[in-house]
């Protein structure tokens, strides 16, 4: 079945909704191995995470980011881009999984 034929809306083909889902349960994925790793005493390797006073406020904004992307995305139709971020973001949270791996 060719998912371009499948309207969610007017605006809004299946698979675009797909890799939009997609993308942000990966983020989700990354935010909890982030957390963790610092659970277990480790370091987090982005830089940006240092900018938050807490863990907690780390994660909360990453959820938030990874669902206006997300959204954005989705309401422009924007497959193309959700594919490439979604496999970036697949590769971060195997990445993050050898490396977790690693440590035990």
């Amino acid at each position: 079945m060719d998912t371009k034929l499948i309207k969610i809306s007017n605006r809004i083909n299946l698979k675009t909704l797909i890799f939009g889902l997609l993308f942000f349960l990966f983020n989700m994925v990354d935010a909890m191995q982030t957390k963790y790793t610092l659970d277990i005493g480790r370091k987090e390797g982005n830089p940006i995470a240092s900018v938050f006073p807490s863990i907690n406020s780390y994660l909360l904004g990453k959820i938030i980011v990874a669902l206006i992307i997300a959204i954005f995305l989705i309401h422009y139709n924007k497959t193309a881009m959700l594919i490439i971020l979604s496999v970036v973001m697949g590769l971060v949270a195997a990445w993050n999984i050898l490396a977790l791996y690693s440590w035990i």
